[in-house]
């Protein structure tokens, strides 16, 4: 008795009451403290009283059939139930259990949890409404702006082409750094559009063979492979339950960042390799410990970076190196943080300034918990 009124749980045992061995209403033989000061009423008052006596209104609200349930199956029972006290509407979690000839009731006041879930519902759903106008706003604007960068680009263009006056040579030099500017700006938007397209729940995940995904990236980069004389190399391979064009965007990105950053007057070398990932790094990522993961290592021999940056090259915009040397928008490798994100995975960088660099990208094989389509 002492232990039980130490529990912050409402403890009240029941027995059964039987006329002509049928039993017709319970009576109470214990009840902690925490019951007490939960129901508002004095032990002393309520031991040997009537289940029907003390607690009004049970009949008509079916909970007496549930206990007589309990009697007769000996099965757990757990429910909540919301109730009216001192003019505020309060919920508990109740557990009732078999006791000899009648059962145990075990409850706490979950009113405060409640509230709580409720107002993390509200703002989840407000946080999904912003996030899908977020989305909206992104997908539109980006296809609004595409039609007046085409314009400035194709007149630019016109009007480079068509000035002929060498004394206005510093005209045609505004004009080009408008066209490129232009250039850039439509990359951005692209690759800001590609982001938005990550968000988007409407894709399945399917059977994919990673193999085949290389293979249709490197036909992508045929003409920059022979220009740069790039070797790439690659062992076999798994079939992994993917978002097919989302792996295609990784690869994409991860091999057009090794060719891009390559040293100058060396022909770029490119190792794509497969690993079992060992549970020892599963767990050090935090990983869902019951999913086979497996580690694509993209390596390179080139410019690489300092390891102070590991971390900061995954975020969107962020750039080490000049965008006069090096094209780009700064969201490829943001991209592929968010692609092997939304895999349930983990993406990260090694390197040392001028030995190239290794990505490495950990998935599963299988996803948790997703309806996965064939192909």
């Amino acid at each position: 008795e002492s232990i039980l009124n130490t529990s912050q749980n409402g403890i009240i045992t029941y027995e059964a009451i039987r006329i002509k061995k049928e039993v017709t209403d319970f009576k109470v033989v214990f009840a902690n403290e925490a019951a007490e000061k939960k129901i508002g009423i004095k032990n002393s008052s309520i031991l040997g009283q009537s289940f029907l006596a003390v607690s009004e209104g049970v009949s008509k609200s079916g909970m007496m059939k549930r206990y007589f349930r309990i009697l007769e199956s000996g099965k757990k029972d757990e429910f909540e139930i919301t109730t009216q006290r001192y003019n505020a509407e309060r919920c508990y979690k109740i557990i009732l259990a078999r006791l000899n000839d009648g059962f145990t009731a075990t409850f706490h006041d979950i009113t405060e949890l409640k509230n709580y879930q409720q107002e993390l519902q509200q703002k989840v759903e407000l946080l999904e409404f912003t996030n899908q106008e977020l989305e909206q706003f992104a997908y539109v604007a980006s296809h609004d702006l595409q039609e007046p960068l085409r314009k400035i680009k194709t007149y630019a263009g016109l009007i480079n082409e068509r000035f002929n006056d060498s004394s206005e040579s510093f005209a045609k030099m505004y004009l080009g750094k408008v066209i490129q500017s232009a250039d850039r700006m439509g990359i951005l938007i692209g690759d800001l559009l590609n982001m938005t397209h990550l968000t988007r729940e409407n894709q399945s995940f399917v059977e994919t063979d990673l193999n085949q995904t290389l293979q249709n990236v490197l036909v992508d980069f045929e003409l920059t492979i022979n220009e740069k004389k790039a070797v790439i190399n690659h062992n076999q391979l798994p079939v992994l339950e993917c978002i097919p064009l989302q792996m295609n965007q990784l690869f994409y990105n991860l091999i057009n960042n090794a060719l891009k950053f390559s040293i100058k007057d060396t022909c770029p070398e490119i190792n794509i390799t497969e690993t079992r990932v060992a549970s020892e790094e599963i767990k050090h990522y935090t990983l869902n410990h019951h999913l086979v993961y497996h580690k694509i290592t993209f390596h390179d021999n080139g410019i690489g970076f300092d390891p102070l940056y590991a971390d900061k090259i995954f975020v969107i915009f962020q750039r080490l190196n000049s965008r006069v040397e090096y094209s780009g928008s700064g969201i490829g490798l943001a991209l592929c943080r968010k692609i092997v994100l939304n895999h349930h995975g983990v993406i990260y960088a090694e390197s040392r300034q001028g030995e190239g660099a290794s990505f490495h990208c950990i998935i599963p094989a299988k996803q948790p918990a997703v309806k996965i389509a064939k192909v």
